[in-house]
């Protein structure tokens, strides 16, 4: 998405606009452009089960509590801040 440019923002918005239609328990947010899909998301699923962080090693944090448990994790990933990582990490 950071390969957008311009559109960036855009697309960003329409997934923000497409995840609070879904059944979703929690959302993590990475990078300084998910910020638009933090601050749409945050309204309905609220500040309890909505997070932003800035970098791809802090979402370990707030995903921990629900690993080995019956959840669904789903990414949209950038590899260009490194959310490959994190999941690399969770597929062990």
């Amino acid at each position: 998405m950071l390969e957008l440019g311009d559109l960036s923002k855009k697309y960003h918005q329409e997934i923000g606009e497409i995840l609070v239609k879904l059944p979703l328990k929690r959302i993590v947010c990475v990078g300084e452009e998910s910020k638009v899909i933090y601050e749409i998301v945050k309204r309905k699923f609220g500040s309890e089960n909505s997070f932003w962080v800035l970098k791809e090693n802090e979402v370990d944090k707030y995903i921990s509590d629900i690993l080995g448990k019956e959840f669904v994790i789903l990414f949209k990933a950038s590899r260009s801040i490194g959310l490959d990582k994190p999941v690399a990490r969770l597929s062990k």
